[in-house]
């Protein structure tokens, strides 16, 4: 969770405790504790830790990222049903040629 988030639930639970504890007098004295835990959290969210950065070997070179003129390309879609069916009622229709024409190049009508 980014720690803006996170602040801005701490305070929120934050508020509503603190209504609870005004609210019940006879709560007051156990809640107090959770309130303090909630600073606490609050606190640890806020505080930002130093960065740790690795570091670079002696002659650490940057390496060029290579870049490609091509484009990617996308993938054609499954033909459709309707598209299956014409292609089959096509294929049906084509001139079939008989086991004697086709040594002789010869169709049959």
């Amino acid at each position: 969770m980014k720690p803006n988030k996170a602040l801005k639930r701490i305070a929120k639970i934050e508020g509503l405790l603190a209504n609870v504890i005004k609210g019940s007098a006879v709560a007051a004295p156990h809640l107090q504790g959770a309130l303090v835990a909630v600073g606490r959290a609050k606190e640890a969210v806020s505080a930002k830790p130093p960065k740790a950065t690795k570091p670079k070997p002696e002659g650490a070179v940057k390496k060029a990222k290579k870049v490609s003129g091509k484009k990617a390309v996308a993938k054609k879609a499954a033909p459709s049903r309707k598209a299956m069916r014409k292609a089959a009622k096509k294929k049906a229709a084509a001139p079939v040629q008989s086991a004697e024409g086709a040594s002789s190049g010869v169709v049959a009508a």
